[in-house]
């Protein structure tokens, strides 16, 4: 069953450049363009974190989402403009995914403002 969360994780790498097949972060298998942020971390020369699989990296990407709805994340966000603030990634980016996953669940309510809590699983 499709859910919000679903479709939210859908839309983030819809735009994160991942279904390119030359870009960075398809070659670093990381569908959500994650920075690395651990010294330890695997990285590309872009600063993505290097993934071993897709799965590996869907897999932290749902966890790096599921952290910053929780509210335990350091960049705080309850929005989805707030969201892809905290990914330093443009404003525009909120409005990308909020007309992807308005699509996605046929839910016209779905805008940048819209409150991460709608997400929550």
């Amino acid at each position: 069953m499709l859910t919000p969360f679903d479709t939210l994780i859908d839309a983030i790498i819809n735009y994160s450049g991942y279904t390119l097949p030359g870009s960075a972060v398809y070659k670093a298998r990381n569908p959500g363009a994650l920075k690395a942020f651990s010294p330890t971390a695997p990285r590309d020369e872009h600063g993505n974190r290097v993934f071993k699989s897709d799965i590996d990296g869907l897999q932290a990407l749902k966890f790096d989402v599921r952290h910053k709805l929780s509210g335990k994340s350091k960049r705080k966000c309850s929005t989805l403009d707030e969201l892809a603030a905290a990914y330093d990634l443009k404003p525009g980016q909120a409005r990308a995914w909020a007309g992807f996953i308005r699509k996605a669940l046929a839910n016209e309510t779905i805008t940048p403002k819209t409150l991460l809590t709608f997400f929550q699983e």
